[in-house]
């Protein structure tokens, strides 16, 4: 009884405004959803860790409660761990006095009480008999109130659901629906109504969601966001922070009294807010528009690119076409750094341009796997472990993927610290001399098609020649060579040149070729030895037709079979890793080849697969003939979009970009 007097006779949570007056307050608190939120982020060119132990702190008024935060002290994530589960654990009690503050923008706090209180700093007693806390906060904003929404905001609602206008599943198993809410505040005469997409991960939390359309009870809708742009306001749950819950106290029984009244279809009704099918905070779908065409080495964070390219737009999608995402490996990280769920910070991917570090979202992960999304991330994160540790994950040697870019303020720690940040802070950070960073995380992939063998129109090969034009060329690049052109090398795994030119160096390159005969295994103590004899080259033409190849293939025994070949006349799409001297006379070089896909064995297929490749080697020839020209036309490269992946813009490039045709 004494600590509630001191509380009721001291400021509480409502009054404090500012670091001073949190000094003067005392309250008691009850702890409700404890949580540690981690991220990833970039300073000073080094991968760096943030996490945060945050949670709900209620008082014995529904209407005050507030977040408080303990952030994570060098690098400690097990001490922060144990600090949530020995003291700041779930239903824990504790009065509060001498406040301290945890430094944070009001935009990102969604409590009513719109202050962060640093669990750390603050002091605290424990308390054994327990005042009678609510059931559930009570959200004091209202839909009418979101009109007033003229930036970033973020908050609570207490809620009915009044109709669910269309349910859809998208392309990763994600139950969505479209739905109207309604509470019960008006504008002017007419009853305020609030539009809003959710996503669901699963079956179980969407009926669970719609069991309150269907019983009429009130819900609170935890942490939403409204985003005001273009004169109207979209509202979208955020991302790993929005939860729902039964809504209980006084606001609550007046909804459930008005729900015969609201719910009915003949009330009238006005919306506040403009639908948002794909909420930046949800899990999106990055098909839906078209996106910029990219080169992997114009991605590069010390390269001044994405700056010219983003302009001052803050975020910005990109394709890119004909990338190679090697297999991970079992040392790769997968994973957050929580573990819950597939998530990657350094994933290399390299093109025709060269080879960029960029990270990758769990949907991208499952789509270049070829693993259908499961109803779980926990499910996905299994599936995805079984194929990798049992040597059964295969990605394919070519896929077109689609890369989201921000750019913000260079204060990686700054931004990394806030709530802004972290929900969507797994990316690897780029910074430029821009005075930004650029967050780059691929969200979208699709497999490059061995069947349809997608051609290049002869605009977009001129759009890839002019990217390259702007990029520092090296030994990175993944070109597609003929095989007459390559020869070994002294630095390098191999070397190409065209007519006289002098040799310029590789890593890797792109081949389609023939196997003539079956191939041979010889095993030694810990793999495979595959070779390969009289291999041609299905891009060869006149006398190079007659030249062979000699191949080596490296196995797991796991892996073997993916690169023994049982039939002469097999035709495969290999990555070639190194070029060696013959071992017999017989062969033009001894190939040392990566990875392979075999092609479809039909004469059409085949001939769309030379033509390709044929295509592909013209960019490397080119290149060859004509060095380090950059066009003119550099505003070419923002509106040059393809609508789908694996398509290549096709129009011809107007005077004016809105003009552009697009695949």
């Amino acid at each position: 009884m004494a600590a509630s007097k001191m509380a009721t006779e001291a400021p509480g949570l409502s009054e404090i405004t500012n670091g001073a007056t949190a000094k003067t307050a005392i309250v008691t608190v009850v702890v409700k959803r404890p949580l540690i939120m981690t991220w990833t982020y970039k300073s000073q060119g080094r991968e760096k860790e943030g996490a945060k132990l945050q949670c709900i702190l209620q008082c014995e008024d529904p209407a005050e409660y507030c977040l408080g935060v303990a952030k994570m002290q060098s690098q400690d994530k097990g001490e922060l761990k144990k600090l949530m589960e020995t003291t700041w654990n779930e239903n824990a009690v504790f009065r509060l006095t001498d406040i301290s503050l945890h430094k944070e923008k009001p935009t990102f706090v969604h409590t009513n009480c719109r202050l962060v209180i640093d669990l750390r700093r603050t002091k605290k007693t424990a308390l054994m008999q327990s005042p009678k806390f609510p059931l559930a906060p009570e959200p004091n904003r209202t839909i009418a109130d979101i009109l007033q929404v003229t930036e970033t905001q973020r908050f609570d609602l207490t809620v009915m659901i009044r109709e669910i206008m269309q349910e859809r599943t998208s392309q990763q198993g994600l139950r969505i629906m479209d739905m109207r809410l309604v509470d019960g505040s008006r504008i002017r005469e007419e009853y305020a109504s609030l539009p809003i997409t959710m996503f669901f991960r699963n079956v179980s939390e969407a009926e669970s969601f719609k069991k309150y359309f269907v019983e009429r009870k009130p819900m609170n809708l935890m942490c939403l966001q409204g985003t005001y742009k273009d004169d109207q306001v979209a509202v979208t749950p955020v991302k790993d922070q929005f939860w729902f819950q039964p809504a209980a106290g006084k606001r609550s029984e007046v909804l459930a009294q008005q729900a015969e009244n609201l719910l009915t279809k003949e009330l009238a009704v006005k919306d506040v807010a403009a639908l948002n099918e794909n909420p930046s905070s949800g899990a999106m779908d990055f098909n839906s528009e078209p996106a910029t065409l990219m080169v992997a080495g114009l991605l590069d964070p010390n390269g001044p690119f994405i700056k010219q390219a983003l302009g001052e737009e803050t975020q910005k999608v990109f394709q890119l076409n004909l990338v190679n995402w090697p297999t991970p490996t079992q040392d790769d990280s997968i994973t957050t750094n929580a573990g819950d769920r597939l998530f990657s910070s350094s994933v290399d991917i390299s093109d025709c341009s060269g080879k960029v570090m960029l990270a990758a979202r769990s949907k991208a992960m499952l789509q270049v796997a070829a693993i259908d999304y499961p109803s779980s991330e926990s499910e996905a994160l299994a599936e995805y472990k079984r194929l990798l540790q049992n040597g059964e994950m295969r990605h394919p040697i070519l896929c077109s993927i689609r890369v989201k870019v921000e750019a913000k303020p260079s204060k990686p720690e700054a931004e990394a610290n806030s709530q802004g940040s972290e929900p969507n802070g797994h990316h690897t950070e780029m910074e430029a001399q821009s005075g930004k960073t650029y967050n780059a995380i691929i969200v979208e992939v699709e497999r490059f098609d061995m069947k349809e063998w997608t051609l290049i129109p002869n605009d977009s090969l001129q759009s890839v020649h002019t990217l390259l034009s702007f990029g520092n060329l090296g030994s990175d690049r993944l070109l597609a060579i003929p095989l007459d052109k390559l020869q070994p090398a002294a630095f390098s795994n191999m070397a190409y040149s065209f007519a006289d030119d002098k040799p310029v160096a590789l890593e890797k390159c792109l081949a389609l070729l023939q196997f003539t005969k079956p191939t041979n295994g010889k095993q030694h103590t810990s793999g495979i030895r595959v070779v390969g004899e009289r291999v041609r080259d299905m891009t060869a033409e006149g006398s190079d037709k007659e030249k062979y190849y000699g191949t080596v293939v490296l196995s797991s025994f796991e892996k073997g079979g993916d690169f023994h070949i049982t039939e002469g006349g097999t035709i495969v799409l290999a990555v070639i890793n190194r070029v060696s001297a013959p071992t017999y006379s017989a062969h033009a070089a001894e190939l040392h080849i990566e990875t392979l896909q075999r092609v479809v064995q039909s004469e059409e297929v085949v001939t769309k697969a030379v033509h390709f490749m044929r295509q592909m080697q013209s960019i490397a020839e080119t290149r060859a003939t004509n060095p380090n020209k950059r066009s003119s036309d550099e505003t070419m490269l923002h509106w040059t979009k393809s609508r789908k992946l694996n398509r290549w813009p096709t129009a011809d490039l107007p005077a004016d970009p809105s003009e552009v045709a697009m695949d």
